[in-house]
């Protein structure tokens, strides 16, 4: 979102002040966010419990450019490792559910800010054209000249110059080219070598003045910025989308596409950023943002997707024992039913077996998680099985047998890379290679 940075230097002082309380709205949108779904902490021996907590204690410090000196209003905001439980004790915060929301939080900014951007000025915003395929599509404001959002990178292109050159030494030291993991390892090595000291401070309007000058060259005379200014507050208007069933249910079938595609499991926390980027794609009304991005999530991981875990027990704990939002103090956040388990696109109302032998007396173990991420089965693990094709090892927990002898498959502790929908819907075999 660059253009809104580019739209804010050039602007006039009232155009420039609304962009910056959009900025701040949007903020506060995925600072709530974060509250109502990711922040806790824990209590009891090992921190066993789960509970809520009353809110973030944090120090937001909103700049108005890079260190190369470009236009780039952004906030950093600190947040306070300490949280306040309902009965007033103060403990630390629990990270493991924080960290997991962190795409969906900026997801929630990018949402928030066009929201308030198009309700405060009318602008419109559309897909980048040259956004790498592999990445997901970043979304600028219309009528903003991409040469002045390109001006204004040096810090992007820096690093990616250098990221180039330690990617090609890396194929020269190693004869391959780096894997996604080293390739973020070098991304990060060329952020840091190639950052400079932070310049000497300057006002606002040195700021302004300085933007106008560098606007002026970029795009060939002072008229021109004019132009571009007014083009982008008054873009062609548009039909805003109809939302119906018929919407819901296509809207929901491209969220699950588009997160099967990146990846075979996938947590509440995937769905609900994939819903924010296609809901922003729609330009709904930003009344109705709120309920629809609950009704999809729903409707992705309760009707179109099955959870790789147990079902609960009969067990039902005492209102003391119980979140806010009605789930255990004992499960993690975004675990519990209709959240955050691993799922796979539900085939038809088929699960996928194991058939193996079966002891003497069957034995019923409990399947549970202890690290927000992956699905751990605890004792005791059978034997690796291979889904689709694949063999990459699914450990397999002893389940209540069937009659006929079947093993439900429950769970897996890492994730099996292929189209989920091939996976399920039939058994299941032993790999013939042996790991276990």
């Amino acid at each position: 979102m660059k253009s809104v940075s580019t739209l804010w230097a050039v602007a006039d002082p009232q155009i420039a002040a609304q962009i910056e309380r959009a900025h701040h709205a949007a903020v506060r949108d995925a600072l709530q966010f974060l509250e109502q779904h990711a922040l806790f902490t824990r209590e009891g021996p090992q921190g066993i419990r789960q509970v809520n907590v009353r809110g973030l204690i944090a120090a937001a410090f909103t700049h108005r450019d890079s260190r190369a000196g470009d236009p780039d209003l952004h906030t950093h905001v600190a947040v306070a490792n300490k949280v306040q439980t309902l009965d007033g004790r103060w403990l630390s915060i629990d990270g493991r559910v924080l960290f997991k929301a962190t795409v969906a939080a900026s997801e929630t900014y990018n949402t928030a800010l066009e929201q308030h951007l198009r309700d405060r000025l009318g602008v419109r915003f559309a897909d980048r054209p040259d956004t790498d395929p592999r990445k997901q599509p970043v979304r600028e404001i219309v009528g903003v000249d991409p040469a002045l959002n390109q001006r204004w990178s040096t810090r992007r292109v820096l690093i990616k110059e250098r990221q180039g050159e330690l990617a090609s030494r890396f194929q020269r030291d190693h004869g391959r080219p780096p894997t996604p993991v080293e390739a973020l390892q070098l991304a990060q090595q060329a952020t840091l070598e190639t950052r400079d000291p932070k310049h000497e401070p300057r006002t606002l309007a040195e700021q302004r003045a300085a933007w106008h000058t560098q606007a002026g060259e970029t795009l060939g005379e002072p008229d021109a910025v004019q132009a571009m200014i007014s083009k982008a507050l008054n873009p062609i208007s548009t039909t805003s989308t109809h939302v119906d069933a018929e919407w819901l249910a296509a809207t929901a079938e491209k969220v699950l596409a588009a997160v099967e595609e990146r990846r075979s499991t996938w947590q509440s926390w995937h769905v609900r950023a994939e819903v924010l980027r296609q809901i922003r794609a729609a330009e709904i009304d930003a009344g109705k943002v709120d309920r629809l991005v609950e009704l999809l999530v729903a409707e992705v991981l309760q009707t179109r997707a099955v959870a790789l875990a147990r079902a609960e027990d009969n067990i039902s704990e005492p209102a003391e024992l119980r979140r806010a939002d009605g789930s255990s103090v004992y499960t993690v956040a975004g675990w519990a039913p209709g959240s955050g388990v691993e799922r796979q696109r539900r085939p038809g109302n088929r699960v996928g077996t194991i058939r193996g032998r079966c002891g003497a007396a069957p034995r019923r173990h409990l399947c549970t998680s202890r690290n927000v991420g992956e699905t751990h089965l605890v004792h005791p693990p059978r034997r690796a099985a291979r889904l689709g094709g694949t063999h990459r090892p699914v450990d397999v927990c002893d389940h209540q047998r069937g009659r006929d002898g079947r093993h439900p498959l429950i769970g897996h502790r890492r994730p099996v890379h292929h189209r989920s929908s091939a996976g399920l819907g039939g058994p299941a075999q032993y790999p013939d290679h042996g790991r276990s």
